[in-house]
């Protein structure tokens, strides 16, 4: 599970006043501190879930980066951070990325990078699948880096906290396979990078990138 980002804000003493006189004041700390969440679910909800003969057990990706972009301050370190590992398992879900510093303003992108380098698979996905009368263990693995983003339309005003929900729908992608084509290895069906169609297969994961709070579905880079 992925850890969150926290900064330390220290406050300065104000200098001592006399009755009558006005210390300096900060605007946004008058109504208290900022702040961006960017949270996760998935569709569907339950793991291990069963849908259209397929039975989705696990899901790992290995998120490499996340920024939230915005439009007055494109690439803030403020809303960045690194190495996340997202995984859905039996109650096993990921947690909220916090970052306590954002800036105040609009954020129009959440840019994200799956690569798991030469340490671990950029995704992996596993589970069950019916093809005509048999039942196949099935893996979906990929080792290249698969960098895209997210539109949303999120506002972060002094004293809030903003939400950004980012859902990822399963099923638009896995339903893309057709399973009677995959390969088998050992008994079980393996899609990976050398099957033609992992290419269609990155399309619409990056599309099950969904917003449930606005904005659109991720878009390839």
């Amino acid at each position: 599970m992925q850890g969150s980002i926290r900064w330390v804000v220290i406050a300065g003493l104000l200098s001592a006043c006399q009755p009558g006189d006005i210390g300096p004041q900060d605007d946004d700390a008058a109504v208290g501190d900022s702040g961006l969440r960017v949270e996760w679910s998935s569709s569907p909800d339950m793991w291990p879930s069963n849908t259209n003969g397929v039975r989705l057990e696990k899901a790992r990706f290995a998120l490499d980066n996340l920024r939230v972009i915005g439009d007055a301050g494109p690439g803030d370190p403020r809303t960045s951070t690194t190495g996340i590992d997202l995984r859905w398992d039996k109650d096993v879900a990921p947690g909220e990325i916090m970052f306590d510093d954002a800036p105040t303003g609009l954020y129009s992108q959440v840019a994200l990078t799956l690569d798991g380098h030469t340490t671990t698979e950029s995704f992996r996905i596993e589970g069950k699948v019916d093809v005509g009368a048999q039942n196949y263990d099935f893996k979906i693995e990929a080792d290249t880096p698969l960098p895209f983003n997210v539109g949303v339309n999120t506002m972060v005003s002094p004293g809030d906290i903003a939400t950004i929900s980012l859902r990822v729908n399963f099923m638009h992608a896995l339903d893309s396979i057709d399973w009677a084509t995959v390969d088998i290895s050992d008994g079980n069906k393996e899609l990976d990078d050398s099957d033609p169609q992992m290419a269609m297969f990155r399309l619409k994961l990056v599309e099950s990138f969904e917003i449930t709070n606005g904005g659109k579905p991720g878009g390839a880079l």
